[in-house]
């Protein structure tokens, strides 16, 4: 089967977990006999291959007035570039993840006569809410690819419940299929971070791992810290957070700034690790829909 797979991010280009998703699942689907093309955004024009897949990376707009006029640009290039692609490679399905490639994969949806299958990551609703006319587009979007897609997948049970009463999707359209985990991936881990290095025997450790941003949950942990203090004061708060966060992710200056703590409490500072530094041990709050961190603390026996 020929593939075409449109996802905004993807290795290198991190933000959140949707890279790491789109490339495990193309390398999975790879290695299953099928042959895959991913259209996804890069600073300039490229054509790359990795492990069997074709990536082929178009540039936005550096002006965009916001992420909707930046998605719609970058959808406008994938469109064009897709039915290019097609002439040659003739694709079977178009899969697309995330509303910001809904319109391109709506588009080739009816002007190539392909099916398209949308996987759903997260929602406006359960990430921010829709209080802006810039949410509120963005959760229009998300509709409008329930509501045009063949097929919709989403990557949480409890989330599939959420998509299908937000959206109104009948149960024979979508589908719940769990992220799943690299087991290999560690064996290669030789970064070994000890629970000594950061907290004394007699301690409580708090162990947060994610991004510093408020779709995680962490301004929640940071608003208890004093009220956990109160009653365990030998409690030590660990953020282990990866050095790509999102522009507005809480510094640890801002975090500190929040907490408002009494001179003889300390902070730890945050952890920089890259993905494969540390092994997780706490489930993402919030949006979380079916975490691979977790996944991969039950991998470990964490």
């Amino acid at each position: 089967m020929k593939i075409l797979m449109l996802s905004w991010e993807f290795p290198p280009y991190r933000v959140g977990g949707i890279a790491s998703h789109c490339h495990d699942l193309s390398r999975a689907l790879v290695r299953m006999g099928h042959d895959v093309h991913v259209l996804t955004y890069g600073d300039k024009e490229s054509v790359e291959y990795d492990a069997g897949i074709t990536i082929h990376r178009l540039p936005s707009s550096r002006n965009a007035p916001d992420i909707v006029g930046w998605s719609m640009l970058l959808n406008n290039r994938f469109e064009k570039r897709a039915i290019e692609l097609n002439k040659v490679e003739n694709f079977d399905v178009i899969h697309a993840h995330d509303w910001m490639t809904v319109p391109a994969a709506i588009g080739l949806k009816k002007v190539l006569k392909k099916p398209f299958v949308f996987t759903i990551h997260s929602t406006e609703q359960g990430r921010v809410g829709v209080s802006n006319p810039l949410s509120k587009m963005i959760n229009d979007l998300e509709w409008y690819g329930t509501y045009e897609a063949n097929h919709v997948i989403t990557v949480g049970k409890d989330f599939c419940n959420e998509v299908k009463s937000l959206f109104s999707v009948p149960d024979w359209k979508i589908h719940y299929i769990p992220n799943g985990i690299d087991i290999k991936r560690f064996d290669r881990v030789k970064v070994v971070v000890e629970r000594e290095w950061y907290v004394g025997d007699w301690e409580r450790m708090v162990l947060f791992v994610g991004r510093l941003t408020y779709q995680k949950g962490v301004d929640y942990l940071i608003k208890a810290i004093p009220k956990v203090l109160k009653e365990y004061r030998d409690a030590k708060f660990v953020f282990v957070a990866n050095k790509r966060d999102l522009p507005d992710a809480l510094s640890m200056e801002e975090i500190k700034q929040k907490l408002k703590l009494p001179s003889h409490m300390k902070l730890l500072e945050c952890v920089a690790t890259d993905k494969e530094s540390v092994v997780s041990v706490i489930k993402e709050a919030l949006n979380e829909v079916d975490c691979k961190t977790a996944r991969e603390s039950a991998l470990v026996n964490i």
